[in-house]
């Protein structure tokens, strides 16, 4: 998906090139993020009839370009909201704050994961800082949906087509920034659920989806 998404952008969008190194950045960080998930294939492929590496934890380096990829894309969506006047200080003012701690308890979170665990009992000692570090992302995404729905409401008109433009432009925000948000919970609650498990690794894909699904989806919106 993400693959037929950046060819689409590539051939349809004509956007200045920091916008498309930023698309660019994602899609490596996606790529490399994607080789390190393939790594817990040594589980059932190099490791296979051997019970006793089930307990030894793989790299944790995919946490570190997975918290690269949402500091891009939650970047790319909080610069737009510094152009609109209409946003309120206090919420974009705690936006950067949100994205910061976020990548820096993202980078903590990969660095002691590689140095210190090395099985699954010592992954344990990492639930807290987890659990921050989902929650700080939906955070982000929660803060960023309703800056936008804030200044799309206050943009609204008597003009009845501009109603329909923005009512329209609403429902995609709110979409937009739900899909990641949804993964950022179910994420928290896989860990807080099964944290001796891998199942939290498949709510890490959407990042990259929802910033080419946005950039993609300009023209059929005008």
């Amino acid at each position: 998906v993400t693959c037929t998404q950046a060819l689409h952008y590539y051939l349809h969008q004509t956007d200045s090139w920091r916008l498309k190194g930023i698309v660019t950045a994602v899609l490596i960080f996606d790529t490399i993020h994607q080789a390190l998930i393939s790594h817990t294939g040594t589980y059932v492929i190099s490791n296979y009839s051997n019970p006793a590496a089930l307990n030894a934890v793989v790299w944790y380096l995919e946490v570190l370009f997975n918290g690269f990829i949402a500091l891009l894309v939650q970047g790319f969506l909080t610069s737009r909201l510094w152009y609109c006047i209409s946003v309120s200080l206090l919420i974009w003012g705690n936006l950067p704050s949100l994205l910061i701690g976020h990548l820096g308890c993202v980078v903590v979170f990969a660095v002691y994961a590689l140095v210190h665990v090395h099985t699954f009992e010592q992954l344990g000692n990492l639930k807290s800082l987890s659990i921050a570090v989902n929650a700080l992302a939906a955070g982000g995404d929660v803060l960023i949906s309703t800056a936008l729905v804030y200044i799309l409401l206050r943009s609204r008109t008597d003009f009845v087509p501009s109603q329909r433009i923005i009512k329209k432009l609403i429902i995609y925000a709110v979409n937009t920034g739900l899909v990641t948000t949804l993964c950022a919970i179910a994420s928290l609650v896989s860990i807080l659920a099964w944290g001796h498990t891998f199942i939290y690794i498949m709510f890490f894909f959407f990042y990259s989806n929802s910033l080419l699904a946005t950039l993609n989806a300009r023209k059929r919106i005008r």
